[in-house]
């Protein structure tokens, strides 16, 4: 059983910076399995944490 994973602040910075390479790559990315919470400080944050990572 996976459980609902909880993104930290430094996290969104990591996650941008994976989700940004692969988009230039031409993916499509996509992040499952954080739990409410986190998905919306991960929305809230996407983007505004330029030169953090």
């Amino acid at each position: 059983m996976a459980l609902p994973a909880r993104v930290r602040f430094p996290s969104v910075a990591a996650l941008d910076a994976i989700e940004t390479k692969c988009k230039l790559r031409g993916k499509t990315v996509e992040i499952t399995g954080s739990n409410d919470p986190s998905a919306d400080l991960h929305g809230k944050l996407t983007g505004e944490l330029v030169g953090s990572h």
